[in-house]
């Protein structure tokens, strides 16, 4: 009885291992990056200079304001009301940096030589060190974003709402204090 119940089983392990033995699938003319890209689910077009971007949409409240960034015909402030529909940022992830967006993608938060920050048209965001930004997190829960052009100048907004000058912003201080939030 023993025997039979073993063979039984021998002959269900033979029987599952052919079923579960699948042919290989041939791989593509495609080259090796567009297909693992392809593979993800991520269209190889939306790769740029070998620099994948991912978007999120968060609004990014200002601890010193009070109030979430805001960029409104070409500027960049902190007075934006919740319920605002210019406070939405898009942030493109490239790399280990961020490129802060407007909603709609047409301007981005940049920082000039002099350490102004200003907006500039996002065609020119891409190519440019000084629209990318590091997005930290602190241990107190706060995100501070610090320049990639020159990584001592960090994004702050002066308690009314200002844009303030990323030269004379440090990470410690209430100025350069943010929180995401969707």
């Amino acid at each position: 009885m023993a025997k039979e119940i073993f063979m039984c089983w021998i002959i269900y392990l033979i029987y599952l291992s052919s079923c579960l033995a699948l042919p290989m699938k041939e791989i593509s003319s495609f080259s090796g990056d567009t297909q693992a890209l392809e593979n993800s689910g991520i269209n190889p077009k939306h790769v740029v200079n070998n620099r994948m971007g991912v978007w999120r949409y968060k609004r990014v409240y200002s601890r010193n304001s009070g109030k979430f960034l805001r960029m409104y015909n070409g500027t960049i402030d902190g007075l934006g009301d919740k319920h605002d529909p210019n406070v939405k940022i898009m942030m493109e992830s490239v790399g280990t940096q961020i490129i802060l967006k407007s909603y709609d993608g047409s301007v981005c938060i940049c920082v000039d030589d002099h350490g102004a920050v200003i907006a500039r048209p996002s065609q020119q965001a891409r190519n440019d060190s000084a629209c990318e930004f590091y997005h930290n997190v602190s241990p107190k829960g706060y995100t501070t974003f610090r320049s990639y052009f020159n990584p001592s100048w960090y994004l702050g907004i002066t308690r009314h709402g200002q844009a303030k000058s990323a030269k004379k912003t440090r990470k410690h201080q209430r100025a350069a204090h943010f929180m995401d939030m969707n």
